[in-house]
């Protein structure tokens, strides 16, 4: 599936979390053609990637960021989200930009009241690739309400007391 994924999505980088999931992209860039789109793999944790990352990015100006920036339209492709693949293939889903800002814009107004509340903040506990949790991503950063992650999702009632949630 993960090669199917990445060939599909012409992905050219890939962000993974730990060296095990590291080692399954590696394992799907074997299969096949090899995945010659992918040009990147960046790991959060142990190796260094974000220090590496942040080095890349050092020689761009403030303009060239700006107008990569400008670049990216409402209607422009922002994620592609992929079926678990239980009945064949995974496919993708299309959304755009405009699909999550348009939903969260409306989600505020129908959330005001939650959203608008003093010291308003969530706890988010699913895993970042689903589409609920993207969702919830950027509607607290539209609505300006602090989103904290909890990694274990079984964890996440243990985490209430630290992170405080209003909602969740």
């Amino acid at each position: 599936q993960t090669q199917w994924i990445l060939a599909d999505s012409e992905a050219v980088a890939i962000v993974v979390e730990t060296a095990d999931l590291a080692a399954v992209v590696e394992e799907a860039r074997k299969v096949d053609d090899g995945l010659p789109a992918v040009q990147h793999v960046w790991q959060v944790e142990g190796d260094g990637s974000f220090g590496k990352l942040k080095e890349l990015g050092r020689d761009v100006s403030d303009d060239e960021l700006e107008a990569r920036r400008a670049a990216v339209g409402l209607e422009d492709l922002a994620t592609i989200i992929y079926t678990s693949g239980t009945t064949g293939r995974p496919k993708g889903a299309e959304l755009t930009h405009s699909n999550f800002v348009r939903l969260s814009v409306e989600a505020v107004d129908a959330l005001g009241v939650v959203l608008s509340t003093p010291g308003a903040r969530t706890l988010l506990f699913m895993p970042l690739a689903h589409v609920f949790a993207r969702f919830v991503e950027v509607l607290v950063l539209i609505a300006g309400v602090p989103l904290g992650h909890t990694k274990e999702p079984t964890k996440a009632v243990a985490d209430m007391p630290a992170f405080r949630p209003t909602f969740i």
